[in-house]
């Protein structure tokens, strides 16, 4: 199995209701409207990368790694 990593959904794909939603990671049923092949889509929202994290630590923005993915859990919300 190959995953593919998209900065947004392409227009043929639909997503249906949330079904997994735990640290950081919304996951949503996808479909292929072309084909009708199913698939699990991913909105991930915390930093992508460690040097994110540790830049916010270092700039003094947050006291801790914990307080970062929280940061970034709450964003996933809205």
């Amino acid at each position: 199995m190959s995953e593919q990593t998209f900065s947004h959904l392409p227009e043929h794909y639909t997503l249906g209701d949330i079904f997994s939603n735990r640290y950081g990671i919304r996951c949503y049923p996808a479909t292929d409207n072309r084909t009708g092949m199913r698939y699990v889509a991913k909105v991930q929202t915390f930093p992508h990368s460690p040097s994110v994290t540790e830049a916010f630590l270092l700039s003094g923005a947050f006291e801790s790694e914990k307080a970062v993915n929280e940061y970034y859990y709450d964003l996933g919300k809205d």
